[in-house]
């Protein structure tokens, strides 16, 4: 059975999209049982536990076979998590992520997701725009 979704590439397994506070906002990935909400605390506490101990933020690490991908956006309130095959190249993989950023920053603007109402139809123009971006990088 094919575990990516129709529209991502082979280089990329999964996206999550979180809050800088950890809460799920958008997840495309093809394996069932991924809790983003589990998820997403570990990401927030990793790049705490990062920040404390070097003053900076980590882009990358490895786990179980895969290259995990970290990406700011929105003035530091949105992470862009992208899950790859270990043999990806982690430059190439950052730069998808850099365009995957500046498409949810141009798609969403500067939402204040403190205040925001829950409301997953302010996702669906950056859902479009992301589908016809691996398409046309598939050409």
């Amino acid at each position: 059975m094919h575990t990516y979704i129709d529209f991502l590439p082979p280089t990329i397994e999964a996206i999550w999209i979180f809050t800088k506070d950890g809460i799920p906002l958008i997840a495309f990935s093809g394996k069932k049982g991924v809790n983003s909400a589990l998820m997403g605390g570990f990401l927030s506490a990793l790049k705490g536990f990062s920040t404390t101990m070097t003053g900076g933020n980590f882009s990358s690490f490895t786990s179980s076979g895969s290259l995990f991908t970290l990406v700011p956006c929105n003035n530091d309130n949105v992470l862009i998590f992208c899950r790859s095959p270990l043999k990806t190249k982690e430059k190439k993989i950052l730069n998808v992520c850099r365009s995957i950023s500046n498409m949810f920053e141009s798609c969403i603007g500067n939402l204040d997701f403190t205040n925001w109402n829950g409301e997953i139809s302010v996702f669906d123009d950056f859902k479009r725009h992301l589908k016809l971006y691996f398409k046309m990088s598939n050409l």
